[in-house]
Formats: C-alpha cells, structure tokens, sequence
C-alpha cells in the first residue's frame, strides 16, 4: 500500500511563500489561516469555512489547504462593505497591529 504523506502547516506556508512569490515579496504580504482570519474579522472558524465553499471570500489553497493573503482580505472587506465585529484588531483595517 502506499504511504500518505501527512502535510504540515509548515508546508502550506512553503507552497504558498512560492505560489504568491512576487506578492509576498512586493507587497510585504501576510499569509492567514482560517484561524487567523476568523479571528481577524471577529467571526467564528465556521463561518469562514462556509465564506469559503460558497466562494464569498478570497482564498488560495496551496497543497488542498485554505490560507488567506492579509492584502486581498483587506481589499475584500473595503470592496464588498463587509461588517466587522467591533472588537476586531486594528490589523485588519489596514494599520499597523499593535
């Protein structure tokens, strides 16, 4: 039988650093997961889970694995009005976090 390979967070940030090179590199881009995203935005994981297979929100999936770039995420938010809850932190509008 042949062996699965078990793929690590690690390597969806490798695949995706190569993937999103020139982004990476010219925008000083940040790469989320669905975590750091529910979280940004003050949502729960499901909730972007659902934004995803409804195709609602912009992500990647390097290696079969949802990742966000902070750019697009943020384009996002300003180009489709999105509500954030008011407790988001000050990163996602845009700011330096502190």
């Amino acid at each position: 039988m042949g062996r699965h390979k078990f793929v690590t967070l690690s390597d969806v940030f490798e695949a995706a650093k190569k993937e999103f090179a020139s982004e990476l590199h010219d925008q000083n881009e940040t790469i989320w997961t669905v975590e750091e995203v529910a979280r940004q935005l003050g949502y729960g994981e499901k909730h972007i889970h659902n934004l995803i297979s409804l195709q609602k929100i912009p992500f990647h999936r390097p290696l079969g694995k949802p990742i966000f770039l902070k750019g697009e995420i943020i384009r996002w938010i300003k180009e489709e009005g999105i509500i954030l809850n008011k407790s988001v932190p000050v990163d996602v509008k845009g700011n330096e976090a502190a």
